[in-house]
């Protein structure tokens, strides 16, 4: 077991390898998200981004000297995407994917994280009826990924404050085109920042 970043949690690290398959093997969150919903509680469905999920995760045994387990992004993604309209069908509003491995150094190139964050939110942010995406990156400053998440379709970005630090102001361009641009950013008694309101999306 691993700990959790600066928690005092810790977790079982994923092997993957290339020979690793991927599948949506429990409804237990879809579930769960059902049983309080029925019981007038709308909550909101955490998971582990896909990025965080593989850097987080180490080359199994049998796989190759130099496996990267971040390459196998291609075979998640449809998982997530599936994940997420399951969550959809049962009524949920938001998702949060949480993407603490961003704001920590990592032995993989930034250049390759980037286009990893980049591709998720992509995919993901497409999915044909998913609910709203709310991208949270506690623990540390987000830096260099900022910009990366924020050009994608994601609803709304979460970022630590408290130990991360307050971006500085600057023009995002690309939110100039959604039908809510984010007029200012706020920050919340917890050290936290969200960023851009929820944007109106057309009904499925």
């Amino acid at each position: 077991m691993t700990k959790w970043f600066d928690t005092n949690y810790h977790y079982l690290v994923p092997e993957i390898g290339p020979e690793t398959s991927f599948s949506l093997t429990s409804n237990r969150i879809v579930e769960e998200f059902e049983y309080a919903l029925s019981n007038g509680v709308e909550t909101r469905p955490y998971i582990v981004g896909p990025v965080t999920f593989l850097l987080l995760s180490k080359a199994s045994d049998v796989a190759p000297a130099g496996f990267s387990p971040l390459s196998r992004l291609e075979d998640v993604l449809p998982v997530y995407t599936a994940l997420l309209e399951k969550l959809a069908a049962a009524g949920a509003g938001w998702v949060q994917l949480d993407e603490p491995a961003l704001v920590v150094d990592q032995d993989t190139p930034a250049g390759e994280i980037q286009a990893a964050v980049a591709r998720s939110y992509e995919v993901l942010s497409a999915a044909a009826k998913r609910p709203q995406l709310f991208v949270s990156t506690p623990y540390g400053a987000l830096n260099g990924q900022l910009g990366t998440l924020a050009a994608t379709g994601i609803d709304a970005l979460h970022l630590d404050v408290f130990k991360g630090e307050v971006p500085p102001p600057r023009p995002w361009p690309h939110w100039a085109t959604r039908p809510s641009s984010p007029a200012s950013w706020t920050a919340t008694t917890s050290g936290a920042m969200t960023l851009p309101p929820p944007r109106p999306r057309s009904p499925s």
